[in-house]
């Protein structure tokens, strides 16, 4: 479930009554901040992916590079 999810209240479903105004606005407050909040969520799970994947990347090349250091060893094998 995305941002998307979290619509906007409806005046007509609430009235124009004042109780009903102020939970429009109170409402749309908290959606402004979950919308906000969310984004930045969703950046630093982007963020954190691809950093994992750097890392990864370069556990792989030592990986490789250990490999072939041990592989001239004499009488070693991987």
């Amino acid at each position: 479930m995305g941002a998307e999810a979290v619509g906007r209240a409806s005046a007509s479903a609430l009235g124009t009554f004042p109780e009903a105004v102020q939970a429009l606005a109170v409402h749309d407050k908290i959606r402004k901040e979950y919308l906000r909040r969310f984004g930045q969520l969703s950046g630093f799970i982007t963020d954190s992916e691809k950093q994992t994947g750097r890392i990864l990347v370069g556990y792989d090349r030592l990986d490789r590079e250990g490999r072939a250091s041990f592989s001239r060893v004499p009488g070693q094998e991987i």
